[in-house]
């Protein structure tokens, strides 16, 4: 069942119910330039028996973009998770989260930001591929000869540009994607 979802801020999120009579549920989070699809085989090995969540982050999938190429902020991710938590999962119910990359980014800045209701509402949590800080600098993306340094002092502000993807990329921006997300020797099928 498609549900929408309103972040505190007024952002509009794509989010998906599978399993709705299941007792437990397990919310899924992707990461960036990812959408809800990611979690195509979860969500079918794990409907039969959970009530499986899904949604689209801001600005992918189906989910809105913000007006402010600023609010993608962990704390906007929170608030936009805190919401599909509030809509989407039983009242009184603990569920499992799971986040991949900036999911679990988002995971971690929702539990920071609502420590009191951590044991409330949930059961356990799986951070998959995900980090807490300096991942720029720990993540040797365009250039690991170069080291750290390199990444530090270029790579934010390429980040910073706001330019918002279309289905028509330009193949220095399609290479720039698969290596951010998939690695160096990661293939196109892949």
């Amino acid at each position: 069942r498609a549900v929408e979802v309103r972040s505190r801020n007024g952002t509009v999120l794509h989010a998906e119910i599978h399993g709705e009579g299941n007792p437990v549920s397990v919310v899924l989070s992707h990461g960036w330039l990812e959408s809800l699809e990611l979690w195509q085989r979860e969500v079918e090995a794990l409907a039969g028996t959970h009530r499986v969540v899904v949604y689209d982050q801001r600005g992918h999938g189906r989910s809105a973009v913000p007006e402010d190429p600023q609010a993608y902020s962990p704390e906007h991710l929170a608030d936009d998770l805190d919401a599909v938590l509030q809509t989407c999962v039983p009242q009184g119910q603990r569920c499992v989260l799971v986040g991949h990359s900036m999911g679990g980014m988002t995971i971690i800045a929702w539990a920071g930001l609502h420590r009191d209701e951590v044991p409330q509402r949930i059961a356990g949590s799986v951070l998959v591929n995900t980090a807490t800080h300096d991942i720029v600098a720990r993540h040797m993306i365009f250039a690991p000869l170069a080291g750290a340094w390199f990444n530090t002092l270029f790579i934010p502000p390429f980040m910073q540009l706001y330019r918002p993807l279309t289905t028509r990329l330009d193949p220095v921006t399609l290479r720039t994607i698969k290596r951010i997300v998939g690695g160096r020797d990661t293939t196109w099928a892949q």
